[in-house]
């Protein structure tokens, strides 16, 4: 117990002390050079304090639970945020909420404590990827959908300024926004949306 605080102190403090130092040379070195940083130094030093947490962890929780709460927690909240410090703190909150739910299932139901707190860590990873709001697989299933109905309108719409026969798909999707009449003809909203779509296509 002793030895685990003392590790959970020393990365907390390593961490308070270096962050921004510890950010800059781990996602732009050539800037923590210039700046005056060691990052050698600081890769050293922040290593040195992953290997006293694993060694203190590895008797207390064993390495399927330590290995379990090194990475799912961080990818979970990878997953939702790409700002560092809001990562961070998702990364602490899943990581306290399946010690918390881990531990409370496995005295209900008499059974080991790391399997199922690593149980409720996989369980919370495949539900975050699946419904994360920009990186899951639903909001990617959503967003290539859009992004063809996009490159349809974006057709039509160009080939009928062109005077050439626009996809059938393409028309009735531009119809349906109020891009093109009835008649095929492209509308005022519609050429405003030809400069959107082909911007956020990069055409």
């Amino acid at each position: 117990l002793y030895s685990s605080g003392a590790a959970t102190l020393l990365c907390l403090v390593f961490v308070f002390l270096f962050y921004k130092e510890l950010k800059l040379s781990t996602f732009d070195a050539s800037v923590a050079r210039a700046s005056g940083f060691s990052g050698p130094a600081l890769s050293l030093g922040f290593w040195a304090v992953v290997c006293v947490i694993c060694v203190s962890a590895f008797s207390s929780v064993g390495s399927v639970l330590l290995i379990g709460l090194i990475t799912v927690p961080a990818c979970c909240a990878l997953l939702l945020t790409d700002r560092l410090g809001t990562a961070l703190g998702f990364a602490a909150m899943f990581a306290v909420f399946a010690a918390l739910s881990g531990f409370e299932a496995a005295v209900r139901f008499n059974t080991n404590i790391a399997g199922a707190i690593t149980s409720v860590l996989g369980g919370a990873f495949l539900l975050v990827m699946a419904v994360a709001p920009k990186k899951g697989l639903i909001a990617r299933v959503v967003q290539r959908r859009a992004l063809n109905a996009d490159i349809l309108i974006a057709l039509a719409l160009d080939r009928s300024m062109r005077g050439e026969p626009p996809p059938g798909a393409g028309v009735l999707r531009a119809r349906d926004m109020g891009y093109m009449d009835g008649r095929g003809e492209i509308t005022p909203d519609g050429k405003d949306a030809i400069v959107r779509l082909t911007s956020r296509l990069g055409l």
